[in-house]
């Protein structure tokens, strides 16, 4: 599998993670933020199929994640979480869910719910939170993509499970690139799958920065 770019810790594939997967190895860490179901205006994927379509690409998804990762730490929607649980938990070791609370969240939902996100953890973590659930004020947005995950909640979480630049870590999804980013900050060695070249493109420009900027400091 060619890859789309490099840097000396970390490799860019364009193309479905179901395809590519497959190809790249095993990682310790899975983490990624998944679409969610919810019409969110992707360049290229449909995020507003029906709930039976949905759950039949979750299907899929989940079931290439198997074997790739000792650790899994993904990212769910709330409004389909309902949809995802019993399929992630079919092919992944599921273990418990940990709890985002984002006081600052711009849109408060039904209940508030959108204040609270899910991260399903599966597999065999090297270290174990001694909490449950964390808060994230900081969303500091930085490209125009529709569903950029924030940098503040993957170094928590990293930090959380002890996530350092012993491990190797992969993103499925990786978006607009804010795992990436996270393991260049701290020198972990990462691969991601990405399948809008679009995004791919947005992807490299944020970790050239990152990386320049890391030779300078």
């Amino acid at each position: 599998m060619d890859p789309y770019y490099k840097t000396e810790l970390g490799t860019l594939y364009h193309g479905d993670c179901c395809e590519v997967l497959p190809q790249i190895g095993h990682f310790d860490l899975l983490f990624t933020d998944i679409p969610f179901g919810v019409g969110l205006a992707y360049a290229e994927y449909d995020d507003s199929k029906k709930v039976e379509i949905y759950a039949a690409e979750c299907e899929k998804w989940f079931s290439a994640f198997v074997g790739v990762a000792d650790l899994y730490i993904v990212k769910v929607p709330t409004k389909n979480l309902y949809v995802v649980l019993p399929l992630f938990v079919k092919y992944l070791p599921y273990i418990w869910t940990v709890i985002q609370f984002s006081p600052n969240a711009m849109t408060h939902g039904p209940f508030n719910l959108s204040l609270y996100t899910q991260y399903l953890i599966a597999g065999k973590p090297w270290k174990r939170p001694n909490t449950d659930v964390f808060k994230n004020t900081r969303n500091n947005i930085r490209t125009d993509h529709p569903a950029e995950m924030p940098m503040a909640p993957v170094e928590k979480l990293f930090d959380m499970f002890g996530v350092d630049k012993t491990k190797t870590v992969v993103d499925p999804f990786l978006g607009s690139g804010t795992t990436a980013e996270a393991c260049e900050r701290v020198l972990i060695k990462w691969s991601g799958v990405e399948l809008t070249k679009e995004y791919c493109d947005m992807i490299t420009r944020r970790v050239q920065r990152e990386s320049n900027q890391r030779k300078f400091v």
